[in-house]
């Protein structure tokens, strides 16, 4: 939220974080304002491990009362400690951007990803216990899930033939085996978007419409970032734009002098996310390069919050934490 043009926290929020490792790790003290954005030093979770040796990297609150602890990515042996009140926050940021995706009503919605993703736990209760209404039931509509290995890409070819899912969810690791695999069957799939994703990495453009070409299916992208619980749906009109719901989510982008982090027009996204208390996420740092703006849209949003995230630059972004991209 804000108060007077400037970001505030909620008292919640920034009290759980204050409570945390999170707070003494940013110098947050008895006296500092914890509310103010500004006064969150921007950390990322790679630096959080090097400081921090318990399992949750400086994040849990001492005094959350956790429902579930969830590993935060496939690679990565850290945890989040969220509580019932959490996940149903998760459903609805997730549901929010399968909305802006067009996903409807009575759809279907398949997932080729892994069990740890952000778009795979908050998608249906099926998934996660104490996850009371996910993104599917919000949206009011049905899930089927593939894992992630790329080599289950001919059983996910199964599931576009027999089910026929009006949308895909896959992870970029999982792409090019999927591509092949459609073109060993290329009259048995149709009807279905594919939106790919990968954690805090980027796809050019150009090699979305390559996947859509070979494939013969429209083929759009998610931003995507695991260690922030993060996802923004893509602008429908403008590419590589993105559009984060500001109930869930603050974006900045930042640059650093050591270790101040300062708002400038365009630098490395850091992500607060609103949405969770136990495990506060606040500037989470990552090396995604953009310049953000809001303000209505050529797409037509125009609620007077609309944030224009624009990653920068026209390569793609590496891969962090040993993820397996394939080129």
């Amino acid at each position: 939220m804000t108060k007077g043009g400037e970001v505030v926290l909620s008292a919640e929020l920034a009290a759980a974080a204050a409570r945390s490792a999170l707070g003494t790790i940013c110098g947050i003290g008895p006296t500092d304002d914890a509310t103010r954005l500004d006064h969150w030093v921007p950390h990322d979770e790679l630096t959080l491990v090097s400081e921090s040796t318990d399992p949750f990297g400086g994040r849990l609150d001492p005094e959350a009362k956790v429902d579930v602890m969830v590993q935060i990515a496939h690679d990565l042996l850290r945890y989040w400690g969220l509580a019932r009140s959490d996940l149903a926050n998760l459903g609805r940021a997730l549901a929010s951007c399968w909305r802006r995706l067009g996903v409807e009503r009575g759809a279907t919605v398949a997932i080729y990803d892994y069990a740890t993703s952000p778009l795979t736990l908050y998608a249906s209760t099926g998934h996660l216990p104490h996850l009371q209404a996910g993104a599917a039931e919000l949206v009011g509509c049905a899930t089927i899930c593939n894992d992630g290995l790329p080599e289950l890409a001919h059983r996910c070819v199964n599931i576009l033939r027999y089910v026929k899912p009006q949308f895909l969810f896959v992870t970029v690791e999982a792409v090019d085996r999927l591509v092949a695999a459609i073109q060993d069957n290329p009259a048995q799939v149709s009807g279905c978007t594919i939106v790919v994703s990968s954690d805090e990495a980027v796809l050019t453009q150009e090699r979305l419409d390559a996947f859509a070409s070979a494939t013969g299916l429209p083929t759009t992208q998610v931003l995507r970032v695991d260690g922030a619980l993060f996802v923004a749906a893509p602008c429908p009109s403008t590419a590589g734009v993105f559009h984060p719901d500001p109930e869930h989510y603050v974006v900045e982008a930042l640059v650093t002098n050591g270790s101040i982090g300062s708002p400038t027009a365009s630098g490395r996204l850091a992500i607060t996310n609103l949405s969770v208390l136990s495990s506060p996420i606040i500037r989470y740092f990552t090396q995604i390069p953009v310049s953000i703006d809001y303000g209505p849209c050529t797409c037509g949003s125009d609620d007077g919050r609309t944030v224009h995230l624009a990653v920068a630059g026209t390569r793609d972004q590496p891969p962090r934490r040993g993820s397996q991209d394939t080129k």
